[in-house]
């Protein structure tokens, strides 16, 4: 779910500003479309009462993450695991309170923390919505061909734009966006 406050201007601004290095890297900077864990947990699962009497009380809190995979330079632009603490979209389960008929309680917590005590949390996919594009043509042409009379050209072309939400979307099959690399349940 997103922010109640990502614009109150006109045009309504969807898209986060970005900014783009000279070596490919990319960083967004305004905070439009980061998700709002008030808004997240508004429609997510409160209890379960279960026909023998008992009773199940979920308690969650919102997805954090302290790595994220991207592709950048320093990794060749190949997916690699980037040191990024952040809050993804969606809820996560905290605490359950279980309730038998007689009214006894256990209460079992989820710790989401690795063996350092950072948050286990890694981002799977991290949404871009702006892209930037330098290619380089080069064209060596002989006439007639297979001769030595050749000249080159060399083109370049750099362009920007917005992906289209829809065009690069997934879907509830194709996995998590999120995953934890530890989870702890305490009794």
């Amino acid at each position: 779910m997103g922010r109640s406050s990502n614009s109150q201007t006109f045009p309504p601004v969807f898209i986060p500003s970005a900014k783009y290095y000279s070596n490919g890297d990319l960083e967004y900077t305004s905070n439009h479309r980061e998700p709002d864990f008030e808004y997240a947990k508004m429609y997510a699962l409160r209890n379960i009462q279960y026909p023998t009497g008992g009773l199940s009380n979920f308690e969650y809190e919102p997805h954090i993450y302290g790595q994220r995979l991207d592709r950048k330079l320093s990794s060749q632009f190949l997916p690699s695991l980037f040191p990024v603490t952040g809050i993804a979209g969606g809820t996560r389960i905290k605490k359950i309170y279980d309730h038998d008929a007689s009214s006894k309680q256990n209460i079992r917590e989820f710790i989401y923390l690795n063996e350092s005590n950072q948050t286990s949390g890694i981002l799977l996919d991290w949404p871009r919505y702006y892209f930037y594009l330098n290619s380089q043509t080069s064209i060596v042409l002989c006439d007639p061909p297979g001769s030595n009379n050749c000249w080159a050209s060399m083109d370049t072309t750099s362009f920007d734009g917005y992906i289209r939400s829809s065009a690069y979307s997934k879907n509830l099959f194709e996995g998590a966006v999120l995953a934890y690399s530890q989870v702890i349940e305490k009794n």
